[in-house]
């Protein structure tokens, strides 16, 4: 019975995971939150979160203890004028002294609280920026991370189409096949003729070979880029014709919206922050103000006893200091000045991306709208290939056609075929690449 359940387990695991079907929504989703980029861009938003506690902790109390134990080996010695204890003596001679004990404690506790400082309001500021550019660098990530996903999904699909289309032109000379070999059996057919056909059979059986591995390559590919595991089995139940059909119906747009570029998006918040860190520097021709409270405990002993019932000496002060800054030799105003030129970098880079940017969409614009064309004059070379393919067995079985007129008919068939996967590969390619600049994987 134990033996039946552990059996019943195994298969039922191995149905679940030969279930594993994904369509390219769900392959997107799973990479979100499972590729190790996106696990990367979280974390860096979670740290920035950090920051901002960080930098607000500076301007709240600061509290802090310590501790000293001092044993003196030798007792430091002062030197005092021989005449305080001998008025005859010189003006010139001294008297050494030691005072103190050999051993002493001191416990102490320190508070803090900054008053006043511009800059910390400044980092303030800043530190509440850090969170939204980490957050915008996370949604480029995720949109690197679906456009990814798609590039590889549509491999799969493609490779999976190719092996249906071997599939067929097998199957059909398959059936050819049998039909000549019911006449040869009869004495009607030559067998060289047949011979033909097995070469052309031997031929395809090649080529799926090699698409099979294309189809186990792509689908590897696509299972690294979802941060899934390379041995688990999935399939994918996008299907190409209605992927192809999405993407010819694209809607193009005349003009490029640069609002909608995450790197026109990451390029401002980075000059915001540039702009903190300017106000930043001209905070430093603030002053600065912080109070201060500072209490101490100290005992001194001859002997080790410092937990006996005798005496410590308390020291308490509390205070507030304040900077000005005055004279800096022009560092503070070159400090300024450094963050102003970065600001017009900025500006220089923001404007030199949006025209970068503009061109790029012009071109990816004409790459997908002449992919979309190749592939529709493929796709109906090969609707008349298969037809003349059809055609020409009918008629050989009716000896209308020759052999001859049967093989062209296959290389034309698997000449359109060939063309149009490579078209097919162009067009999806194409389409991810406007669907990463118009940012429509958001």
């Amino acid at each position: 019975m134990i033996r039946l359940l552990i059996l019943s387990s195994i298969l039922l695991s191995g149905q679940l995971i030969a279930q594993q079907s994904f369509s390219l929504l769900e392959a997107q989703t799973y990479a979100i939150s499972n590729n190790p980029a996106s696990k990367i861009a979280q974390l860096k938003v979670a740290s920035a979160e950090e920051k901002i506690k960080e930098t607000r902790a500076i301007g709240l109390p600061q509290v802090s203890a310590s501790g000293e134990f001092n044993h003196f080996i030798d007792l430091p010695t002062q030197l005092i004028p021989a005449q305080f204890f001998n008025p005859m003596a010189g003006a010139d001679d001294f008297i050494g002294v030691r005072f103190g004990t050999d051993f002493s404690v001191t416990g102490g506790l320190q508070v803090s609280q900054l008053l006043f400082d511009g800059s910390y309001l400044v980092g303030l500021q800043a530190a509440k920026m850090y969170p939204v550019l980490s957050q915008k660098e996370q949604e480029k990530v995720k949109q690197e991370i679906k456009a990814n996903v798609a590039q590889a999904y549509y491999m799969v699909a493609i490779a999976n189409k190719n092996i249906s289309f071997l599939d067929d032109m097998m199957e059909s000379s398959e059936k050819l096949k049998s039909y000549l070999n019911i006449l040869a059996e009869k004495g009607m057919m030559d067998s060289a003729q047949i011979d033909q056909i097995d070469l052309n059979l031997k031929k395809f059986e090649s080529q799926r070979r090699k698409a099979v591995l294309d189809q186990n390559l792509a689908l590897k590919s696509l299972k690294v880029t979802m941060g899934m595991d390379i041995s688990t089995v999935i399939t994918i139940s996008d299907d190409l014709d209605n992927i192809i059909g999405g993407i010819t119906a694209y809607p193009l747009n005349e003009e490029y919206a640069l609002e909608n570029n995450i790197n026109i998006d990451l390029l401002n918040t980075s000059k915001e922050l540039q702009a903190l860190n300017l106000k930043n520097k001209k905070a430093a021709y603030l002053p600065q103000l912080a109070a201060f409270f500072s209490h101490n405990q100290q005992a001194m002993r001859n002997e080790f006893n410092f937990f006996a019932d005798e005496e410590w000496f308390p020291t308490s002060v509390w205070g507030i200091k304040l900077s000005i800054p005055i004279f800096s030799s022009g560092m503070r105003r070159s400090q300024v000045a450094q963050q102003e030129i970065e600001l017009e970098i900025l500006d220089a880079q923001i404007e030199q991306a949006s025209q970068g940017i503009t061109l790029e969409f012009e071109a990816a614009k004409s790459e997908f709208i002449g992919a979309k064309e190749i592939y529709d004059a493929e796709q109906a070379a090969y609707n008349i290939a298969l037809k003349i393919k059809k055609r020409s067995d009918i008629l050989y079985q009716k000896k209308m056609a020759s052999m001859i007129e049967v093989a062209q008919a296959d290389l034309q068939l698997e000449q359109s075929r060939s063309t149009l996967i490579q078209a097919m590969y162009a067009l999806v390619n194409a389409k991810v690449k406007l669907d990463k600049i118009n940012n429509s994987y958001e």
